[in-house]
């Protein structure tokens, strides 16, 4: 018994550290992760970065309040992404959305990556 509750004081103290150690991330560090995503992928200029890290921004923000809202919140956002970026440009954006959420699906960290 004393062995099943230390293995189970093991686990648990594990776990506990496992998540203690993921960083959180401010809604700016989000912003620009996004921002760097679509740069990678050349779809912004000096003037539309700095539109659409204030767009995500206030998006990161939004849903940190309230993520039961989160759907509502990314239609404002992408609709805002949509006027700055032009429609070919957002076609790509909703493409890299698409395979950000797809590996996020699958188990893997969402980079945008197929590898």
């Amino acid at each position: 018994m004393k062995k099943l509750l230390l293995v189970l004081a093991v686990v648990l103290t594990c776990s506990l550290n496992a998540n203690a150690q993921r960083k959180v991330f401010s809604p700016a560090e989000q912003a620009e992760k996004m921002v760097s995503m679509l740069e990678q992928k050349s779809l912004l200029s000096d003037q539309k970065r700095n539109e659409v890290k204030e767009v995500f921004i206030e998006y990161f923000d939004d849903v940190k309040g309230n993520k039961k809202n989160r759907s509502k919140f990314a239609e404002t956002r992408d609709s805002k992404i949509k006027e700055i970026l032009g429609d070919e440009e957002y076609k790509s954006y909703l493409e890299l959305l698409a395979s950000k959420n797809e590996g996020k699906r699958n188990g893997r960290k969402g980079s945008g990556k197929n590898g």
